[in-house]
């Protein structure tokens, strides 16, 4: 239940939550003179302690230029492991051709599974924070994080080879700190949004021309899922924390009427909306699924043993996934079909925090909390991928960062380990998942021995998790079977970089 809160307030965060120093807002649109200014303010917690000589030592009175230019050599993206869903729901999505789309940091990426291939987005100058895929077109709406941010629409089918993905309109000017939800009308014109700022705008574009069609300001609390109803491209449906809310367009004039829950429902935080027939269903806090019947609540049915994540809709019923890591097929008359606890699939932390059922292939793309992207049968719920397992999968959300990275000096493979306690080896080649441990408390430094067959562990992090954090520890492990050669406290602050 605790890990349940934790979670929940997570997709609680407020707008300020998500505001950033200037500096950094600055160094998003690529002013190197203040990345440079925030690596000489950084905080002291950043870097090692500071030797009492040191602190005597003054810059020259006459320092030479310092050169911020980039350098000529350059790097090429070509696959990221992960993917944000710590604050995040509803960010995998399938593409009308099958690819599955998702995104990390201010990189989209759309992956081709036949070919095992990524080709990428790289518009946004800040991190990506909502999705939407154009129901007939090969367009993908983002909104980023920024003190103004933007919402792009690009197309997924228009990167040349080797290259980026083109965008096709940039929106911008109505939201401030970040675009939270974004939902194509079922005609594919109009294009809604939900912002950050203290009124929580919910704006309806005109995109394809960037104007705006209509505007109103949403309920104080945060916004936790918008949708069209796919009958309709003149009303959306909001939901959030405390608030049902069915909005009807008419022009440029926006109404809205709460849903009534009556006797048998409870205003709560509601996560997630999906639609069945032409009837709206809303996941709740507690783990019921609500059905209403225009805006009246016409029954509720307990469908998870903590929050409804995120609901899927079809024209065959709909699919939830749940905090408690159990995804259900429901058909039109909300009978469970499907059940599928993603634990069973080796998932390292299985909240759901993404769902897509694809009715006409029966098949549906699931996102866990262990930053893991599955694709199952709508059949059984078994896994599609050939050997089983995820298609893509980085560290756990459920850890804070990663910072630790190391190559081994031979193979085409690296390590890495993170506040998430793993450490995992990855093979360079294919992208694949060569071999995972647990550790015993967070780590933020690794490194391989010169001849490769072991590893250097460094442990701890700022903010202690645990009475059995003990930072400033170091261990060196076995590299083949990780089994501990070595280990040994020689500071009592965590550790920042080892190396051989």
């Amino acid at each position: 239940r605790l890990g349940e809160q934790m979670q929940v307030k997570g997709d609680l965060k407020q707008g300020r939550d998500f505001e950033r120093r200037p500096e950094i807002e600055a160094a998003n649109v690529d002013d190197r003179t203040k990345i440079f200014f925030m690596e000489e303010r950084a905080e002291e917690q950043d870097f090692t302690a500071v030797r009492p000589w040191q602190r005597t030592v003054v810059a020259p009175t006459r320092p030479p230029p310092e050169r911020i230019d980039e350098p000529c050599n350059t790097l090429r993206l070509s696959w990221m492991h992960g993917f944000r869903c710590s604050d995040v729901r509803q960010g995998v999505r399938y593409t009308l051709t099958g690819e599955v789309l998702f995104f990390g940091g201010a990189t989209n990426v759309v992956f081709n599974v036949r070919e095992a291939r990524q080709s990428f987005h790289r518009g946004h100058k800040g991190e990506v924070l909502s999705l939407a895929v154009h129901p007939s077109r090969s367009l993908v709406a983002t909104g980023d994080q920024m003190a103004r941010p933007e919402i792009m629409v690009w197309d997924y089918e228009g990167a040349a080879a080797g290259g980026c993905c083109p965008t096709v309109a940039t929106l911008a000017g109505q939201h401030r700190r970040g675009v939270s939800h974004l939902s194509f009308s079922p005609c594919g014109r109009w294009l809604a949004s939900v912002g950050l700022d203290d009124h929580h705008m919910l704006v309806v574009y005109d995109w394809q021309n960037q104007t705006v069609r209509c505007q109103r300001a949403s309920p104080k609390h945060k916004t936790l899922d918008m949708a069209f109803p796919p009958t309709t491209s003149d009303g959306i449906v909001q939901v959030g924390d405390g608030f049902i809310r069915f909005w009807k367009i008419n022009g440029r004039n926006m109404t809205w009427k709460s849903a009534s829950l009556g006797g048998q429902g409870q205003w709560q935080a509601f996560l997630s909306v999906g639609f069945v027939g032409n009837r709206t269903v809303v996941g709740s806090r507690d783990g019921h699924v609500y059905l209403l019947a225009g805006t009246v609540l016409e029954r509720a049915v307990q469908a998870h043993q903590g929050p409804v994540n995120v609901i899927s809709s079809t024209n065959e019923g709909c699919a939830t996934g749940g905090h408690d890591g159990i995804l259900k097929v429901f058909n039109t008359a909300l009978e469970v079909v499907t059940e599928v606890d993603m634990a069973t699939h080796g998932s390292v932390s299985p909240p759901i925090r993404s769902l897509q059922w694809e009715n006409e292939q029966n098949k549906m793309v699931v996102a866990t909390l262990g930053a893991e992207i599955f694709e199952l049968s709508g059949y059984d719920g078994l896994v599609l991928k050939e050997g089983g397992g995820p298609l893509v999968q980085g560290h756990s959300h459920a850890g804070d960062e990663l910072w630790a990275l190391s190559a081994h000096p031979f193979y085409s493979r690296y390590a890495t380990a993170g506040d998430d306690a793993t450490l995992r080896v990855w093979d360079a080649a294919n992208h694949s998942l060569l071999a995972m441990t647990a550790l015993e408390m967070s780590s933020r430094c690794i490194a391989y021995s010169p001849k490769g067959e072991r590893l250097a562990v460094g442990f701890g992090a700022p903010e202690k998790k645990s009475a059995m954090q003990f930072d400033g520890k170091f261990v060196v492990l076995n590299s083949g079977d990780f089994t501990v050669l070595h280990e040994a406290r020689d500071s009592q602050k965590y550790l920042t970089e080892c190396k051989w």
